[in-house]
């Protein structure tokens, strides 16, 4: 019952189609049906494709014998183009019809009918429903490591799978080579992850959010949702397997890629900039050209057919090695350290085999201020470092290949380095010196320290070479100097004898020059110029006194003379390094001259009152200032108050006593001489006071009293 109604249902296809029935008989063995033009569809209606959403279809789109494509935009058709029942269109639906007898034709190998496909795992082969097919879940085909392998699903009814169901393909299999022929319609549920070729007598729907790997091949209507359907063509082969290596630099051998499992002819393309700098794949699938870079290539090479829309695959590795690269040292191996290389032979590095620039470089330790020429393979600049250095230069072209030349043992040695001591070698204690030493020979910064002798204090030897300061010691002080440069090299000049002189001192005399006889005299000399202690001395001869004339050490000239005279003396200051100056002195002592009588004012004193301050001054008068007062006779009565200041002549104080007091008071000038006055201070209550008479009386005895004094003191 079964086998009449699908004969009658393939019969009734066949003469729709206009094509020839197949006799049962006649079914060929288990092989993919060859899809003719419609190898390249994706989705394939035959009254109308429509759309609602985002629809992606990539491969060919086309309707034959109706021609309406809608909702495209907003789907849209990568990959391929969309036909609507032109001759493309039209020959790809008669391939469908045939392609459709012929799956219908094949021999059952196992009836499912009633069955449902979620959840199982099917080998290859040809499975039967009577009626519909339904899958819920998951289906796996497993094709056992076989690439070829091919599953043929014969619907009767309809094929329907629930939302969410899916088709897996494991083991080598591949999706062009499921083939679903259904007599009624195909309904794949929302979210459906579909598998395989669908050939369906009538309309085929998919859900919203559907995805189909395979082909859609309808002789009603394709309606789709916002779905994706991508077209899964037949395996295609690339061959060979592997390509050969290259050589940076050398034409590259030219390798025909051909390809095999889809329809003639094939054009051939790589991704852009996968290739082999140099090498170029032509659409014939021609691998030629002259690599650039060296280094490991991993490309894929694709190869799409006739269909535009099936290609295959596959991925090479070409390794380009590098080219040979020789690297020559420079035949001199020496230098100088601070010593410019322009000034001394030139050092190349060269290099043969490098393509385009080339440049040089070193991982070794070059001598201080030493560089590598990375465009020329110069060593350039001025070494500031002695020793031995390997060094090892690499070369590395445009390309990136590189080649290392042998060990280059670069010895530096120390220049010749020659210090040259200044012209002048006197200078002056106390004075300012500057001289500068010099050298030649080395080029590098340079620094000059004592490496003999020793120099006078506050002299010192600056790194620059500079010799100075104020020097404080005299005599002949004997160095010798080493420059040192930056590389450690170092140079010692001749002896240097420098001779350190006394400096000019200058003895100054004091201004006064006289003295007399039996006065104290004392003058200070003093100097300009010496240097540490100063120490004045003189000869003499010097004038007698008590105490004796003497100069002391720090130049005082001092003493009371009791010889009078003209005294020419020399004086001699002597300082810390025994350097003098001198300075010729005439020291005139004059005699004694004649005293004059020297005269006390007031002639008399004021009477004092009882408990009431009193002041009277002393002064004198006759002689040479300045003087000096005594009492020399009676007292004036400190018990009443009073007292006498003998420097100012001053007397002061408050009298406590009552009565009348007498005293004399001597006056002696600068050249001792004397006067005397002799006084009365009455001191009274504060009560009457004498009368006119009674002053008169009193004044007149006083001045008696006092004139006899005088006398007795001009007597002594």
């Amino acid at each position: 019952m079964r086998f009449h109604s699908r004969f009658a249902l393939g019969v009734w296809f066949l003469a729709i189609a206009g094509f020839p029935a197949l006799v049962r008989g006649q079914q060929p063995s288990l092989a993919p049906p060859s899809l003719g033009a419609a190898a390249s569809f994706a989705v394939l209606g035959g009254s109308a494709v429509t759309s609602s959403g985002s629809t992606i279809v990539t491969g060919n789109l086309g309707v034959s014998p109706g021609n309406t494509v809608a909702g495209f935009p907003p789907g849209i058709v990568k990959v391929g183009d969309t036909f609507r029942n032109d001759s493309t269109a039209r020959q790809a639906q008669r391939d469908v019809t045939a392609a459709y007898a012929d799956l219908a034709g094949r021999t059952c190998d196992r009836d499912l009918s009633g069955q449902d496909l979620g959840g199982k795992t099917l080998v290859p082969g040809v499975y039967c429903f009577s009626s519909t097919a339904q899958l819920t879940g998951t289906l796996i085909l497993d094709a056992a490591n076989d690439p070829n392998a091919v599953w043929i699903f014969q619907i009767t009814g309809t094929l329907t799978t629930a939302p969410d169901s899916s088709v897996l393909v494991i083991n080598a299999g591949h999706e062009s080579n499921i083939f679903w022929q259904v007599g009624n319609t195909a309904t794949l549920g929302a979210r459906t992850a579909f598998l395989g070729n669908v050939l369906a007598a009538k309309d085929i729907t998919l859900g919203t959010g559907a995805r189909v790997s395979g082909r859609l091949l309808s002789v009603g209507a394709v309606v789709l949702d916002n779905d994706n359907v991508s077209l899964c063509c037949g395996l295609i082969t690339l061959s060979p397997e592997t390509l050969s290596d290259g050589t940076v630099g050398k034409q590259y051998g030219s390798t025909t890629i051909t390809a095999s499992g889809g329809l003639e002819p094939y054009t051939f393309t790589a991704l852009p900039n996968s290739l082999p700098p140099g090498l170029t794949l032509s659409a014939l699938g021609v691998l030629s050209g002259t690599p650039t870079t060296a280094a490991s290539y991993t490309f894929t090479v694709t190869a799409t057919d006739s269909t535009r829309v099936c290609a295959g695959t596959r991925e090479y590795t070409i390794v380009i090695p590098c080219q040979n690269i020789t690297v020559t040292n420079p035949a001199t191996t020496t230098g100088t350290s601070c010593v410019p290389f322009s000034t001394q032979v030139k050092k190349q590095f060269m290099q043969t085999g490098g393509i385009g620039t080339t440049t040089f470089s070193t991982a070794s330790t070059l001598p201080l201020g030493l560089v590598l020429n990375s465009a020329t393979g110069v060593l350039e600049d001025t070494p500031r470092q002695t020793g031995t250095f390997p060094i090892v230069v690499t070369a590395t072209d445009s390309n990136g290949c590189t080649g290392t030349g042998p060990v280059y043992n670069l010895i530096i040695t120390c220049p010749t380095i020659v210090v040259t001591n200044p012209a002048t070698t006197a200078g002056t204690a106390g004075m300012p010196f500057s001289q500068t030493f010099t050298q030649t020979g080395s080029f590098c910064a340079t620094m000059f320290s004592l490496d003999t002798g020793t120099l006078p204090r506050v002299l010192t030897l600056a790194a620059n070479g500079e010799l100075s300061g104020t020097p404080l010691r005299t005599g002949m002080f004997t160095i010798t100097v080493k420059a040192t440069d930056r590389s450690g090299c170092t140079g010692i000049g001749l002896p240097y004898p420098l001779v350190i002189g006394c400096q000019t001192i200058v003895v100054r005399n004091p201004v006064n020059t006289v003295g007399t006889v039996g006065v104290p005299f004392s003058e200070t000399f003093t100097q300009r110029g010496a240097i540490g202690s100063a120490t004045f001395t003189t000869p003499g001869p010097l004038p007698a006194g008590v105490p004796p004339i003497t100069l002391a050490t720090n130049g005082t000239l001092s003493g009371t003379p009791t010889q009078s005279g003209s005294f020419p003396i020399t004086v001699t200051v002597t300082d810390a390094n025994h350097c003098t100056g001198m300075s010729a002195y005439t020291l005139v002592i004059n005699p004694v001259p004649p005293c004059v009588l020297l005269t006390l004012s007031p002639p008399t004193l004021t009477s004092a009152s009882l408990n009431t301050p009193y002041s009277e001054t002393i002064t004198a008068s006759g002689g040479t200032a300045p003087y000096t007062f005594s009492v020399t006779s009676g007292t004036i009565p400190p018990p009443a108050g009073l007292t006498f200041n003998t420097t100012t002549g001053v007397i002061s104080g408050t009298p406590t006593v009552i009565g009348s007091f007498n005293f004399c008071i001597t006056a002696t000038d600068a050249n001792l001489c004397t006067g005397t006055q002799c006084y009365t201070i009455v001191v009274a209550t504060g009560g009457p006071t004498l009368t006119g008479w009674g002053m008169l009386v009193l004044s007149s005895l006083l001045v008696g009293a006092a004139f006899v004094m005088m006398r007795r003191g001009g007597l002594e």
